[in-house]
């Protein structure tokens, strides 16, 4: 669990600043109500034995918004980026919060347990190398978003980091464990120091999309429910539905090499990735299937010469 430095203080979110400058280091809590150091006894709580938090903080995160404003409008972009994790990691104490506090751990750890009830959930859970923490959102778009704590800020790139990542997420009808396991792939990332988004298949994704969004697929298949099409509903103008089937997905693929090239980039070196192509259960599974995919297009290519595609 990580400590923030609050601006002009000696204090940390966690605690005091440690002599010499550094910041405390606490071991992991256990599982279920974790006391944080504080006058309020602030509690979050933990998923297991996994750096999985829920944080209720959505009074702070509004709390905290003028000195974030303040500080970006001023360009003291480190400084943002505390008071900006302070709101963000910092439960609501007051009794309306906790009401409802009680309720937003509930949910997600409802979701949470559906996602570890399946092989690939806990495969990702276990391949979890830094803190997630979910939390509440306070407004923006209708979706749900994955950041890092530690974004980059010389060039002011919220989603450009690594390590410890937040989920901003508010369970509902249209958001439940399988957008909440899709944000996990992208917390994964970041805790592995390998999120990069780059642009593929006529931007009809980047790179991290397209995995989480694939992830997902695979999640949804070995629960039987329904495929998403495409990352961007109607995006593909011969298949506005914004379902699919394995078969009109996988032929889709088949429309451009960089579908093919991703799903070997992501085998060549993403660990979750090389472990999902071994299950073997869900019909849909394009990492496991690769290798067919790969001949598929290539036959349709038609140049004996061609053996493989290239490296993305």
């Amino acid at each position: 669990m990580a400590a923030y430095r609050i601006p002009g203080s000696t204090a940390t979110s966690l605690g005091p600043v440690l002599p010499g400058g550094t910041l405390p280091r606490s071991p992991a809590p256990p599982p279920g109500p974790v006391n944080l150091e504080g006058p309020q006894a602030r509690k979050v709580f933990r998923f297991e034995s996994y750096p999985i938090y829920v944080v209720y903080s959505k009074q702070n995160q509004l709390g905290y918004q003028a000195l974030v404003s303040e500080f970006y409008k001023k360009g003291q972009y480190e400084l943002q980026k505390f008071a900006n994790n302070i709101g963000l990691l910092t439960p609501d104490s007051d009794a309306e919060s906790r009401v409802d506090a009680r309720r937003f751990d509930a949910e997600i750890r409802f979701l949470l347990r559906r996602i570890h009830a399946t092989s690939i959930g806990r495969t990702l859970f276990r391949l979890l190398k830094a803190d997630v923490w979910i939390v509440p959102r306070i407004g923006g778009c209708y979706c749900a978003q994955t950041y890092p704590l530690n974004y980059g800020t010389k060039q002011l790139d919220y989603s450009v980091g690594q390590g410890e990542a937040y989920v901003w997420f508010d369970p509902n009808r249209d958001f439940q464990d399988d957008t909440l396991f899709h944000e996990f792939i992208h917390a994964y990332r970041y805790g592995v120091g390998k999120f990069n988004r780059r642009p593929m298949a006529n931007n009809e994704y980047n790179t991290e999309e397209f995995l989480a969004h694939t992830m997902e697929n695979i999640y949804r298949s070995l629960k039987g429910m329904p495929l998403l099409f495409t990352y961007q509903a109607g995006r593909v103008s011969d298949h506005p539905s914004e379902q699919g089937r394995t078969g009109s997905i996988y032929q889709h693929f088949l429309t451009d090499p960089e579908f093919i090239m991703v799903l070997k980039h992501f085998l060549d070196h993403d660990d979750l990735a090389k472990l999902v192509a071994q299950i073997k259960q869900p019909e849909f599974n394009p990492f496991r299937d690769y290798k067919i995919l790969e001949r598929m297009y290539l036959d349709r290519l038609g140049d004996p010469d061609i053996k493989a595609l290239p490296e993305f």
